[in-house]
């Protein structure tokens, strides 16, 4: 235990070591920036940089430079908080550094600049929020006002301008005191890019690049301010001013005059800055959680923690960052939360990734929206796993607000949603990137979902019970919830990125072996160019689904529709198709001709005319991902596969079915010795089989069932819903009901 770069008590340096807090000593960093008077350092939000900021004003800061009294009472200074003076866990590594030689040498303006963007008037808002935290550094620092030409604060600081403050703030430390200045500054860029993605019912008149040029026209004279203040050299003065900013992305400082200092986000030396590593996680379960180092149990609580938060390599890192503020939320409610449930099925099925997320830590859905406009961005990140194959870019430091369309990825890896694949990456030339852990792919696919749709979680009831009416629910309700404002063209890749985003949401806990979405393409269907557009694994009904989706607005359907013979406009053939009932509406959407060249078979590549046609096509390559599933190793789940048309507002939807001499075999049953005898039991009763015997009679059950349909052992009613969901007759004997099944599906 002992103070902290990283701590459990909060963002100040002072309260984690009053708090004798657990510790993660960063400290030794400091020694490298004596070297850069001007540093932009850049991270994820909640990766520490605020507590660092804190380390930072401690160290550099003159008011806390060692003095007999303040040693002998154990108040913060140098020897107290970082030399092991009158602490039990000894000095910090910065101590122990005999090169140092800037502690103390400072005076530090510590300065958060708004988090938010002040619709009602922000340029006042940062202003007053500028000359507030000048006061506070004029009352921390009372020889600054003595060696002014003011009398107090309150005449010290200007309320109409704040840079005028500031000047007079260097002024009096530069020529009257003679010592250098340092500026830490925080928030760099938050203002700007809240006001930028404010949904627009809370921002007021203003669009959101109007917005943006706001924020970015308030903190002008600021920046500007800086750049000037770290080039003048204080008269007889060694050492000159300096400043400390950082923030998430740059896309505000690239946009502004701001320029001239040395960006150290992507220097392999500071890679570790900020971060939790390995080592120090295992501190963190042992000193804040409170696990027995050597127990079982410290295993895994370790293996969980690595799954859930792991996987950050920033760039020229040497190993993996964990996360710091969850695995410090898993830390601190691992006895009352997490304890004795970490490694159960219950957990897996039933709790899920949701209670390893702390709600601070969530991924903006305004921040999201800014690529949500570009569905084949989202599409492509969503379908990345966290053991698949990763994402390119060329790897660029600049990125500015014209750059997002071009530059999607760099954003999302400033924000921490996207990462380098593996240690010891340079940021230069092309660079792989990946999706850092589960708990971010989570965070990531409700932020999305939740950005474009007004509500959430319309795939919850398909996801636990895989029908086709609770699918068509499942899509209506999207379609209902769509936020018009931001979205961009109603296309195949916005509706497969909505559908997967909302999907993980559902079903994405901490086994993805067990209860996986993949959306890979499959090198060994049609040579790759097929690609699934949903595959998960469902438990609760121990089977894996399939899903093909087609789209066609109404800009891809002839401009003239025929209608009981006559010519009509495709808009009018909808607006007509709406108020027939199911089976008149899918009779009337199948024969709707398409714009001719818009649409190819998968397969063949042969042209499609009509939605009756794309529809079949998608029947067929959803039947073929089935196929491919069933050849490999299934779990013992049975495969439910479903081909989906979007219409204009329509959907048409039906199930897709293997044929028996397809159906999983070994693959499917191989799993089954290593269930409890009562999953066992609970897959025989969905199934309508026989739930009595011994563990090896239940198992010989569910195998010769996988082996076929088994409609012998269906029930009539059964059997009778099954015909009636297929459109075929229900009257006859339950041998007729079979029958007709069997040569259904014989005929597929």
């Amino acid at each position: 235990p002992g103070a902290s770069s990283f701590g459990d008590k909060g963002s100040d340096f002072v309260k984690v070591w009053r708090d004798g807090a657990f510790h993660a000593d960063h400290t030794g960093y400091l020694r490298l920036f004596d070297e850069e008077p001007a540093v932009l350092f850049l991270r994820p939000q909640r990766f520490g940089k605020t507590l660092w900021l804190s380390i930072m004003y401690y160290y550099y800061d003159v008011n806390y430079a060692d003095s007999p009294e303040k040693i002998e009472h154990n108040e913060p200074c140098f020897s107290t908080l970082f030399g092991g003076v009158g602490n039990d866990y000894g000095p910090l590594a910065i101590a122990r550094d005999e090169t140092r030689n800037l502690q103390n040498s400072f005076y530090v303006l510590k300065l958060v600049l708004p988090k938010t963007y002040d619709v009602n008037n922000h340029r006042a808002a940062f202003r007053k929020s500028i000359n507030s935290q000048v006061e506070l550094f004029l009352e921390r620092h009372g020889d600054v006002i003595t060696n002014s030409r003011f009398s107090d604060v309150d005449s010290f600081v200007d309320d109409d301008d704040y840079v005028e403050t500031l000047r007079r703030v260097q002024l009096a430390v530069n020529e009257r005191l003679s010592a250098p200045l340092m500026v830490l500054v925080d928030e760099c860029d938050r203002a700007p890019m809240t006001g930028l993605c404010t949904r627009e019912a809370k921002a007021g008149p203003m669009t959101p690049d109007e917005r943006y040029l706001d924020a970015m026209e308030a903190s002008r004279g600021f920046f500007g301010w800086l750049k000037d203040m770290v080039n003048t050299v204080p008269p007889g003065v060694t050492l000159g001013n300096r400043y400390f900013v950082t923030g998430i992305t740059p896309i505000s400082l690239t946009d502004s005059i701001f320029n001239g200092y040395t960006s150290l986000t992507f220097s392999p030396p500071f890679a570790n800055l900020l971060g939790f590593t390995e080592d120090e996680v295992r501190g963190v379960l042992e000193h804040v959680a409170r696990i027995p180092k050597d127990s079982d149990e410290f295993k895994e609580a370790f293996e969980l923690m690595k799954r859930c938060y792991n996987g950050y390599f920033f760039a020229g890192a040497n190993e993996a960052t964990y996360n710091p503020q969850l695995v410090l939320y898993f830390a601190e409610n691992y006895q009352t939360t997490f304890k004795g449930s970490i490694s159960t099925a219950e957990l897996t099925k039933g709790r899920g990734l949701a209670s390893f997320s702390d709600m601070r830590q969530e991924i903006s859905p305004n921040q999201v929206a800014l690529v949500s406009a570009i569905p084949q961005i989202s599409t492509e990140l969503l379908r990345t796993r966290l053991d698949g194959p990763p994402l390119s870019m060329t790897a660029e430091e600049r990125l500015s607000l014209a750059d997002l369309d071009a530059k999607p990825y760099l954003f999302l890896h400033y924000l921490g949603v996207l990462t380098l694949d593996s240690s010891g990456i340079k940021f230069t030339g092309d660079v792989d990137l990946v999706v850092p852990n589960a708990v971010t792919r989570l965070a990531y696919s409700q932020a999305y979902a939740q950005a474009i749709m007004k509500a959430t979680g319309s795939m919850s009831r398909f996801v636990n019970d895989p029908t086709v009416d609770n699918l068509k629910s499942a899509l209506k309700s999207m379609l209902s919830n769509l936020d018009a404002q931001r979205v961009g063209k109603d296309n195949e890749p916005l509706w497969n990125s909505l559908i997967c985003a909302e999907t993980i949401s559902v079903v994405l806990p901490l086994d993805s072996d067990s209860f996986s979405v993949d959306t890979q393409a499959d090198p060994d269907l049609d040579g790759g160019n097929l690609r699934t557009d949903l595959q998960f694994n469902c438990p609760t009904v121990n089977e894996r689904v399939v899903q093909e989706l087609k789209n066609v607005p109404p800009s891809n359907m002839q401009g003239l529709q025929t209608l009981n013979g006559n010519a009509i406009s495709a808009d009018d053939l909808l607006r007509h198709i709406d108020g027939l009932d199911e089976a008149q509406r899918r009779t009337a959407l199948k024969g709707i001709t398409l714009l001719s060249g818009k649409y190819q078979d998968g397969k063949t590549k042969a042209t499609l005319t009509t939605v009756d046609a794309l529809h079949e096509s998608a029947q067929r390559q959803a039947l073929r991902y089935m196929q491919k599933a069933a050849q490999g190793n299934t779990g013992g789940r049975k495969i439910r596969g479903f081909a989906v048309t979007k219409v204009g507002q329509f959907f048409l939807v039906d199930e897709v079915f293997l044929k028996a001499n397809e159906l999983p075999t070994d693959a499917a049953s191989s799993n089954y010795e290593s269930l409890p005898t009562n999953d066992l039991k609970a897959e025989l009763k969905r199934r309508e089989l026989k739930v009595s015997g011994k563990k090896e009679d239940l198992i010989e059950r569910l195998k010769q069932n996988d082996a076929g349909c088994n409609y012998e052992s269906w029930k009539k009613n059964r059997l009778k819903d099954e015909l009636k969901r297929r459109g075929l007759k229900v009257s006859g004997t339950k041998e007729d009901l079979i029958d007709r099944l069997k040569q259904d599906d014989a005929d597929k």
